[in-house]
C-alpha cells in the first residue's frame, strides 16, 4: 500500500475478503504459516497478544486463518501431532500422570478447538466495533 492508497476503499476491501473467503484454503501451508507465526516460540499470552494486535490491524488475515483451523479441524491431517510439535511448539502432555502421558490426536483436537474459540472470539470482538 502506497500514500496514493491512503485512505483504503472500504467496498473494494469488502470485496477482496469476500473473495478471499470463497478460495479454498491452502492445507498444511496456511496451518503451518499461523502456527509459526502465533504460537512458535511463544508463551499462551504472548500468541494471544499477537492475534489481539492482527485482528486489530488486519482482522482479514485472521479470518483467513481461522478458516484454516476449521478446516483442520473438520478433516484433520494424519500427522496433525507431528506438524504442531514442529511447527508451533505445541508438545501437550498430561503432567498428572507418572510418567506424562502424551496427548492423543482427539486431545490435540480438543486443545486446537479451544484455542480456535479463543482467538475467534478476539477477531469477533476486534470486528465488531465499539460498545454502545
Amino acid at each position: 500500500m502506497t500514500a496514493d492508497d491512503w485512505p483504503p476503499d472500504v467496498d473494494a476491501l469488502a470485496a477482496d475478503i469476500a473473495a478471499q473467503a470463497k478460495k479454498p484454503v491452502q492445507l498444511p501451508d496456511c496451518f503451518i504459516e499461523w502456527m509459526r507465526t502465533y504460537l512458535l516460540e511463544a508463551t499462551h499470552e504472548e500468541a494471544r497478544q499477537q492475534w489481539s494486535e492482527s485482528a486489530r490491524l488486519a482482522f482479514w488475515v485472521c479470518l483467513d486463518y481461522l478458516r484454516c483451523i476449521d478446516a483442520v479441524l473438520a478433516d484433520p491431517p494424519a500427522n496433525l501431532i507431528e506438524l504442531m510439535q514442529e511447527n508451533g511448539s505445541v508438545v501437550l502432555y498430561h503432567r498428572n500422570t507418572v510418567p506424562w502421558r502424551p496427548y492423543s490426536t482427539d486431545e490435540y483436537l480438543d486443545w486446537l478447538k479451544d484455542i480456535r474459540a479463543e482467538f475467534g472470539k478476539i477477531v469477533e470482538d476486534a470486528t465488531s466495533g465499539p460498545s454502545k
